[in-house]
């Protein structure tokens, strides 16, 4: 019962969700750095705005809806990775925009239209103990993939080329990131908005960069890091009274740019 009351509190919910996407985002975030692929994630948060409008006019599960679209957008796209003639930013440029204005015209001719801002840039402190259950599945079912495949994931990364000369099925391991992307992406975008997705996937990881020298202490780091920036940010915000997601990012900013001057500045002197 006391462990109850203790997560009625808003901001209780809030820390321990930011914790616990920073622990999927930070691996993440790395595998997709490596990859270049950070544009593929704004595409995936983006067509998540369509997935809460369908959602809405159908009047079924929010989450469930933009897991399912993000998911079809990753397979299609995995699939015809090397089938499309066309530049792979630029089809995910595409997909982006259409799907983003899609979305925005399709909330606002339902009753949510007043709550496009939440869907933009989310609202960590509005959580509520189901959504907490619903992290406390997918999370770990997400590290678990991460997990099992990592090795294979980085040989990939490496040379698609060798990897599949040293019997790995490419395609498979290719279609998985980009499954396992679309997972991430999809609980994100639900808490730290659309618009503020690619903020957690790139900075912890590109920060973690600076500090790391091998792939693992790279996505350790990317998570210590991802952790700091979401407490800090969410400290910042309740005390300025300023919205939580935009002060998170800004605080993510802030521990690059201290890194960087660290490693660039004081360590070389």
């Amino acid at each position: 019962m006391i462990i109850i009351d203790f997560f009625d509190h808003f901001m209780v919910r809030a820390v321990c969700a930011g914790l616990m996407l920073s622990c999927l985002c930070g691996p993440m975030g790395c595998l997709v750095l490596w990859k270049r692929l950070g544009f593929l994630g704004d595409t995936l948060a983006h067509a998540s705005l369509l997935g809460v409008c369908i959602a809405t006019l159908a009047q079924v599960s929010t989450m469930g809806c933009v897991l399912a679209v993000t998911l079809i957008l990753a397979v299609i796209l995995a699939q015809n990775h090397e089938k499309s003639t066309m530049a792979l930013n630029t089809l995910l440029a595409i997909i982006a925009q259409t799907t983003l204005a899609l979305g925005v015209i399709g909330l606002s001719m339902t009753p949510q239209r007043s709550n496009l801002t939440a869907f933009l840039f989310g609202d960590l402190l509005a959580l509520t103990r189901m959504d907490l259950l619903l992290l406390l599945i997918l999370v770990p079912a997400a590290l678990f993939v991460l997990y099992l495949y990592w090795g294979d994931l980085l040989k990939t990364i490496l040379s698609e080329d060798i990897a599949a000369a040293d019997g790995l099925n490419v395609h498979y391991i290719r279609t998985l990131f980009m499954v396992t992307l679309a997972m991430t992406v999809a609980i994100a975008s639900q808490l730290v908005g659309i618009l503020m997705v690619a903020s957690l996937l790139i900075l912890p990881s590109a920060t973690a960069r600076i500090l790391s020298r091998t792939p693992e202490s790279m996505a350790k780091a990317a998570v210590g890091i991802s952790m700091a920036g979401t407490v800090l940010g969410l400290h910042f915000s309740w005390e300025a009274n300023v919205p939580t997601t935009p002060m998170i990012t800004l605080s993510f900013m802030a521990l690059f740019c201290v890194f960087y001057v660290i490693k660039k500045v004081i360590i070389k002197k």
